[in-house]
């Protein structure tokens, strides 16, 4: 899917959505020069801005395949999200983290289980499973060093708290 507009229409429609907001606070806001945010909402300068080019990028990769434009223009949407200013914002934790970038579900683990049990993975899909491995494994690993000095501690901390009762 192409982009179907240009990108004086795109800079326009996006700059009058700005109502009320000054370029000023949005560059003061985000860190960059008051100039740069004026280019981006130009529709007269000649030069396309980023926020044309994420858009041609993002039509793009509806265009080769939909299924993963969707998949990216959610994980885009789901970036500006939880980078929204929030008074009471509970980041999601890692294992929301690994469970979203790796769309799993309850089942996952038992159907690459299955999978692999009845050799249907081909060399390929074990390969792209690795990383997600590894980062389990990491994220196992530092769970148990974790755990296992809390527990160590409360351990201690008990037996030499009985100790000092006893003693």
């Amino acid at each position: 899917m192409s982009l179907i507009f240009t990108h004086e229409e795109v800079e326009e429609t996006l700059a009058n959505a700005l109502q009320g907001v000054t370029r000023k606070k949005i560059a003061v806001a985000c860190q960059l020069s008051e100039s740069y945010i004026k280019r981006q909402f130009n529709s007269n300068d000649e030069q396309m801005s980023c926020l044309f080019r994420a858009l041609q990028i993002i039509c793009g990769i509806y265009g080769v395949n939909e299924e993963t434009g969707e998949r990216f223009f959610t994980a885009f949407k789901g970036l500006v999200e939880m980078s929204k200013p929030r008074a009471n914002y509970d980041p999601p934790s890692v294992f929301d983290v690994l469970i979203e970038k790796h769309h799993l579900d309850g089942n996952f683990s038992a159907e690459i289980m299955e999978a692999l049990k009845d050799g249907k993975l081909n060399r390929r899909e074990v390969k792209s499973l690795m990383p997600f491995i590894a980062s389990l494994r990491a994220v196992c690993e530092a769970f148990d060093d974790t755990f296992n000095a809390e527990l160590k501690e409360e351990i201690e901390g008990d037996f030499f708290a009985g100790m000092n009762r006893h003693g």
